[in-house]
């Protein structure tokens, strides 16, 4: 592996120092190095680059063994502190479509856990809604999983499904969130709307909750210049994605995972304008 300390540098002596820090501190980037230059040569000025390397250090990373251990822990909440039975609970993905997606796969993983109790098997598990709110019964609990919540927009949508069909069936259910990750303004929403949610890392706004006054308006308009250079090439407006879907500034990346969008698209959108393909820090499909 090439030194990154050797590798010549065409930015500041601050930058670099900055960015040899940044490195020390979040191990995973070293695998991103070609990426995380090219990121710092997009930036118009030195306060860009240095804006980049702070969020990059708040940034929450976990790793494949970390999430193992998240998953453990989620499995372990739902017998140890919400001391649920297997007789009348069920588990269901927060995602109502076909295709694949991180919800189903914490869902197959939570399905797999080591669980005390022998009773849970996966009759308990359902990755469509149909499925789950057809085998529940009055007074079950039914706990909707995720990997990442952001706006929580997504999964009120889905509770108010859930509610919805529960009380056309006439049965009393009740609904849980479990997730592996979230942004924290998302959890407050939920719980805001008389939800039980238990998230296991709770993730601040990258820029809103750490900056205020002067710093944070110069941060903002430094990332908007950043976002204005990448292509609106998405079905959805580009300003949907402008700090992250919902505006969530999430800072957040699994090893092996899908970037949720909700983290700043300048650290995953894969085009620039007028079609330049650029490689990005963090993956998503």
């Amino acid at each position: 592996m090439t030194n990154a300390a050797q590798t010549p540098t065409p930015f500041p002596r601050g930058v670099f120092e900055a960015s040899m820090n940044l490195l020390e501190k979040q191990l995973w980037l070293f695998k991103k190095a070609p990426e995380f230059t090219a990121l710092l040569a997009e930036c118009p000025s030195d306060q860009h680059r240095q804006m980049i390397i702070d969020l990059l250090a708040r940034t929450t990373y976990v790793s494949a063994v970390q999430y193992f251990d998240i998953i453990d822990q989620m499995r372990e909440h739902v017998e140890t502190v919400w001391k649920l039975t297997p007789a009348e609970t069920l588990f269901v993905s927060s995602n109502n479509k076909h295709h694949i997606d991180s919800s189903k796969e914490v869902l197959n993983q939570l399905k797999s856990s080591a669980w005390k109790n022998s009773a849970w098997n996966r009759q308990q598990f359902h990755v469509a809604f149909s499925s789950a709110i057809n085998a529940a019964k009055d007074g079950y609990t039914l706990v909707i999983t995720d990997d990442f919540v952001g706006s929580g927009g997504s999964m009120l949508k889905a509770l108010d499904w859930f509610v919805r069909e529960s009380n056309k069936k006439n049965i009393s259910i009740d609904l849980r969130v479990l997730t592996a990750g979230g942004c924290q303004e998302g959890i407050s929403n939920i719980r805001s709307n008389g939800y039980t949610v238990e998230c296991m890392l709770t993730i601040k706004k990258g820029l809103s909750d750490y900056l205020s006054g002067q710093s944070l308006s110069d941060a903002l308009s430094q990332m908007t210049d950043l976002e204005n250079a990448l292509a609106k090439i998405s079905i959805n407006s580009f300003c949907n994605y402008r700090l992250g879907w919902g505006q969530q500034e999430a800072i957040y990346v699994r090893q092996g995972g899908n970037t949720p969008n909700n983290v700043f698209p300048i650290f995953w959108w894969r085009r620039l304008k007028h079609g330049k393909v650029r490689g990005s820090i963090m993956h998503r499909t």
